[in-house]
């Protein structure tokens, strides 16, 4: 397969002992290609990259501790449960929305109560959680005995197939459904990645991702390059998100996985970005040996 660069020749300089190499190209427009990379990689160098994030009320003390405490009794690492994630991402100032599991219609109506109205009711079995309609899904119950009528609507639609297990979370205001991810790289280390839910992620692949650390305009960045862009900021007449809580909480993340280099996986989902908010309704880490990344000086080209 012929490859952009196809070798270099060794040429004398103009002066006594100088020796310069130049690139040589099979094709004409190999060399094309090549000339528009380094031009693009020069526009890029005279940009204004802006300056790297540095959110306020991080504790690194308890997510280290957090890290440490899971792989000395699971040296191979594990996904955590909620409160697990929970309580790691608080340590750099993430919020994540309660959630909690449920037996029984009783328990369901106690947990409404605790997380406070209204409420989501979810079956999370596998046979239903990804289906399309969300059959296993009641939303906006408002009383105890409409999450009691959800329960018994959801046990007689999935009769035969399992309603458990069941989670109950308070429901969120209308906004924008986004995900927020990040992957151990062995050589780039972390990758950052985001997309608004649903579709745009799971049928188009429009999804835009950064390396850490991360500067204030490439977190701008990162938000604005999907295509589906335009629908946090006012499409076709919706109220616009708020890009500074969002690009906040990509930031608090950043440098969550710069950190933590035991985070082998990290995903916030759903993010509901609003005109006044973020709220980080669901999230699922797992944690793993740390990797040695074996050359972090690239990331800094990136």
């Amino acid at each position: 397969m012929r490859g952009v660069d196809s070798g270099h020749k060794t040429v004398s300089g103009s002066g006594e002992g100088e020796d310069r190499a130049i690139p040589v190209y099979a094709m004409p427009e190999d060399a094309v290609r090549a000339l528009a990379s380094a031009t693009r990689y020069g526009q890029w160098r005279e940009q204004d990259h802006g300056t790297e994030v540095a959110p306020e009320g991080i504790n690194r003390r308890i997510a280290e501790d957090i890290v440490h405490t899971v792989l000395s009794v699971s040296p191979k690492g594990r996904k955590l449960t909620h409160d697990e994630s929970a309580t790691l991402l608080a340590a750099y100032g993430v919020e994540v929305w309660p959630v909690r599991n449920v037996d029984s219609a009783a328990q369901a109506v106690v947990a409404a109560e605790e997380v406070g109205y209204p409420v989501v009711l979810k079956s999370m079995a596998s046979t239903v959680r990804n289906r399309v309609g969300s059959p296993g899904v009641r939303v906006d119950l408002r009383s105890a005995e409409a999450v009691e009528e959800a329960w018994e609507s959801l046990a007689n639609l999935l009769t035969g197939e399992g309603i458990h297990p069941v989670v109950i979370q308070r429901m969120a205001s209308p906004g924008v459904p986004c995900v927020v991810t990040s992957d151990e790289d062995p050589l780039f280390g972390p990758v950052l990645g985001f997309s608004i839910a649903g579709i745009s992620t799971d049928l188009l692949a429009d999804i835009a991702y950064r390396i850490p650390p991360l500067t204030d305009v490439t977190v701008r960045e990162l938000i604005t390059s999907i295509k589906a862009a335009p629908v946090l900021q006012g499409h076709r007449g919706a109220t616009p998100v708020d890009l500074d809580a969002l690009a906040d909480l990509i930031s608090r993340i950043s440098v969550l996985a710069d950190d933590l280099p035991e985070v082998a996986r990290l995903e916030l989902k759903t993010v509901n970005a609003r005109g006044d908010g973020v709220d980080v309704l669901g999230a699922q880490i797992t944690l793993a040996p740390a990797p040695r990344r074996t050359d972090p000086g690239r990331r800094s080209l990136t």
